[in-house]
């Protein structure tokens, strides 16, 4: 019977672009192929759970091309798939789907639809059978699901949406088209779960083609006939050649028989919940594969295989587990040669391949996979097979080859490959198995730090040994698997002796050779040395005193003598006599704080200071200066015994009385000027009026020493002053008498004439004629006798004249010596001064 649904029309754009969080392999629903792997399994028609070193996986599935629905006037490129990956994170499914052709684009009217059947809870007849959108297709009774995922292209846009059993829409994922790729999201919670199964989700896919207008899958032959175009399965035949297809394997039923499971870690990785986790190829007893279960739920091992053909259809052995219950974390031993593994390990493995053990259950031959038997080879692939033939696990060794698989070094004989941690799986075999312990089969084939776990010599970390050597202590088993034992000490605490460790014998305790330093770690109580005996003899303590008073001396144990440097200014004595006040400096040192004056204010003694003995005054060479300074007191010099004589004092006078005359002790004599006008002499009797200049010279003004007397010779001498020297006789001159002719000096300084003898009125002047020196008219005057003096001097009597001048006008009147006009004694005058001149000097 088929169910008809209905379709609401949906508006959802295509979702791309919007990465669901993660925490592991996070997908962006874009139709770009970046995040997903690039791995698939070594033939189509087959799917492997690939992973990689980020320990990252994906359910992928290689399906031929061309093995869609053949009977179709018109081909769909479009519904033919060739691969499909699942992958998950904690919060959405994800697949990627490529076809052959333009997925969901019309080669007529109607696209490609895909739906995927999803079998939670993976319990025979539960849940729905049929495919929507009257599919006329159904999943096998162990693969009802609970929800299906289903591709539309209603109005031209895709989408994809969720329905559950009753065929209604529980919500809308993300999809990206992306030429002939299509990409899925579907949240967890879309799914009824929050973050992934907790144990394995079953998948079912088929292609249909849809009716634009309806979303339902277009109707190719009627109830009786299935609608889908292509399905994914291995039709029963993983083979490598002549791909069964829809049409000569599915087309007589309706039934799509073929479905795999997914295991999701917690993050969302796929993951193989079966995987081989131990094997070893030699010797040939002992060959041997361990899987383990890495699920959280027991498996029923009848659901895989274990083999070493890798390839459908090959030569090597493939075979099915018996049926049989293996807990979560539980491993499981398949031996080559059951009889054979008995006698090399005295315990029965799980399981034979060869028969040869009654007490060993049968492998069951999968000879839709191989032909031959399982022998395990210097180099080989192991393949560990789940439902529906997908490949879980493959390990590689030697030069073995699987595509995107790492394989690892062979195992020598005798060793046994082990997982390193059991759950490990990155599909590089030198990663995933990295040790290859010995292969046992009890403890007692192992060492002794070592016990057999799983066939497998493995360490005993912590576990009490002995490793037969007497020189180490509380020996116990390592990582490694070695006994490791602490070292024996030795040491009895004597420097004296010499402490050493025989492996057999343990420790012994020898005495040193006598004088060898035995040290106590205190420095302070002197070298210790061994005395021959093993007994340590004491030393000579430490004299820690420097003698000096800027440290403090002490001892350290440790380090010995410390001479540590006081606080700078504490008083001390440097011992230098010609220092004083003395004080440390901070650093240990002693440091006078002045030098001591040993100046003994003699400059006759040479003073110095010796450091032992103080200031000393030694009396200098007789002739050394001592001048007090004073220069005015004169040189004085040293007699030889230290007494300083007194030198001769400056005279100073400089006999100027226009200077001031002193002595300055520093510069000595000064002779500065008096003011100027002081009252000096300049020892010149040829000046008169002396007085200073006011720099320092004496000066006075000339002495007139004319005697007007025509008959001498007027000159001035230094020292004897004015001299009137009689001039030559019958040097001309004028006696000043009008009646006297050819007046001539007699060269005793007077000047005389002969009478006039034309005078024709002796001793009568003309009238009204000035014939004297004042230049009055005289009247009457008369001429002077014969022979009567006229000068100043004295007349021959002893008289004198007066010395008045004769009148003498123009005729021939002279006056007598006793009259005259009363201006006539005017010219005396000149001749007094002079003479008073004369008796000043």
């Amino acid at each position: 019977m088929t169910r008809r649904l209905a379709l609401a029309p949906l508006s959802l754009f295509v979702l791309a672009l919007a990465p669901v969080t993660a925490l592991a392999h996070p997908v962006v629903v874009d139709g770009s192929p970046a995040e997903w792997l690039t791995r698939a399994p070594n033939h189509a028609n087959l799917g492997i759970v690939a992973r990689d070193a980020a320990s990252e996986g994906e359910l992928i599935w290689l399906d031929p091309t061309g093995d869609s629905r053949t009977d179709l006037v018109t081909p769909e490129e479009g519904a033919d798939l060739v691969r499909v990956a699942i992958t998950a994170d904690r919060t959405a499914l994800y697949f990627r789907l490529e076809a052959a052709g333009a997925v969901l684009a019309p080669v007529s009217p109607n696209p490609p639809q895909v739906q995927i059947a999803v079998d939670l809870d993976r319990v025979p007849g539960s849940g729905q059978e049929f495919f929507a959108g009257f599919a006329d297709t159904t999943v096998s009774n162990d693969a009802r699901w609970e929800f299906l995922i289903q591709t539309q292209a209603t109005g031209g846009v895709a989408t994809v949406r969720v329905i559950d059993t009753s065929f209604g829409t529980v919500g809308v994922g993300t999809i990206a088209v992306v030429g002939t790729t299509v990409e899925i999201g579907v949240p967890w919670s879309l799914l009824g779960i929050a973050s992934g199964p907790a144990s394995a989700a079953r998948f079912s896919i088929a292609t249909f083609r849809e009716d634009t207008a309806s979303g339902n899958t277009i109707d190719l032959g009627g109830p009786g006939t299935s609608n889908a175009l292509d399905v994914v399965s291995d039709y029963g035949d993983p083979r490598t050649t002549g791909y069964p297809n829809t049409f000569a394997e599915f087309m007589t039923s309706t039934t799509l028989d073929y479905h795999f499971d997914v295991w999701f870690e917690a993050d969302g990785d796929a993951y193989a919940p079966l995987q081989i986790t131990r094997f070893s190829h030699s010797p040939t007893n002992g060959e041997m594969i361990e899987v383990r279960n890495q699920t959280g739920a027991a498996l029923d091992l009848g659901a895989y295989s274990l083999g070493d053909e890798e390839d459908p259809d090959g030569g090597e052995g493939m075979a099915s587990f018996p049926s049989a219950s293996l807990a979560a974390g539980g491993t499981f031993v398949v031996a080559r040669d059951g009889a054979a593994f008995f006698t090399e390990y005295g315990v029965r493995a799980d399981a034979e391949w060869l028969a040869t053990d009654p007490m060993t259950p049968d492998m069951i031959d999968l000879s839709v996979w191989a032909t031959g038997n399982v022998a395990l080879a210097a180099s080989d692939q192991l393949l560990a097979l789940g439902v529906g033939r997908t490949v879980l696990d493959v390990v590689t060794y030697g030069t073995a080859s699987y595509p995107g698989v790492t394989a690892r070094s062979a195992p020598a004989t005798g060793q046994i490959a082990v997982r390193t941690p059991d759950t490990q799986d990155t599909d590089d075999n030198a990663v995933d198995f990295p040790r290859a312990p010995t292969s046992c089969g009890t403890t007692a084939d192992c060492g002794a730090c070592q016990a057999c776990v799983r066939f497998a010599c493995e360490a005993t970390p912590g576990v009490s040994c002995d490793d037969g050597d007497a020189c180490t202590s509380a020996d116990t088993c390592d990582a490694m698997g070695a006994c490791v034992g602490g070292g024996v000490t030795c040491d009895d605490g004597n420097p004296c002796t010499a402490d050493a460790c025989d492996t057999i014998g343990g420790c012994t305790n020898t005495p040193v050779a006598a004088g060898t330093s035995c040290g106590d770690g205190d420095a302070c109580n002197g070298a210790e040395t061994c005395d021959g005996a093993g007994v340590c003899a004491a030393g000579t303590p430490l004299s820690c005193g420097d003698m000096n008073p800027c440290t403090a001396d002490s001892c350290d144990p440790s380090a010995g003598c410390v001479n540590a440097p006081v606080a700078m200014g504490a008083s001390c004595d440097d011992g230098d006599a010609c220092t004083m006040a003395d004080a440390c400096d901070g650093a240990g040192a002693c440091a006078g704080g002045g030098s001591v004056s040993c100046d003994d204010g003699n400059p006759c003694t040479a003073d110095l200071c010796d450091p032992a003995t103080g200031c000393a005054s030694a009396p200098v060479a007789s002739g050394t200066a001592c001048g007090d300074g004073d220069v005015c007191n004169g040189d004085e010099v040293c007699d030889g015994a230290g007494v300083c004589v007194m030198g001769t004092p400056l005279a100073c006078d400089d006999g100027n009385a226009c200077t001031a005359d002193a002595c300055d002790a520093l510069s000595g004599c000064a002779n500065d000027p008096v003011a100027a006008g002081t009252s000096c002499d300049d020892g010149d009797a040829c000046t008169m009026a002396d007085a200073c200049d006011g720099a320092g010279a004496c000066a006075g003004s000339a002495v007139s020493c004319d005697d007007m007397n025509p008959c001498t010779a007027d000159s001035c001498d230094a020292l004897g002053g004015c001299a009137n020297d009689p001039v030559a006789a019958g040097t001309s001159c004028d006696d000043g008498d009008a009646c006297t002719l050819d007046d001539a000096c007699d060269g005793a300084g007077r000047c005389g004439g002969t009478i006039d003898p034309t005078c024709s009125d002796a001793g009568v002047p003309d009238a009204g004629v000035d014939v004297d020196a004042g230049g009055d008219a005289d009247a009457a005057m008369p001429l002077p006798d014969a022979g009567e003096e006229r000068d100043a001097g004295e007349s021959d009597a002893g008289e004198t004249d007066a010395g008045l001048p004769m009148g003498m006008d123009g005729g021939c009147s002279c006056r007598s010596s006793g009259s005259g006009s009363p201006g006539s004694a005017l010219w005396l005058l000149p001749l007094l001064g002079l003479a008073v001149l004369r008796r000043r000097r």
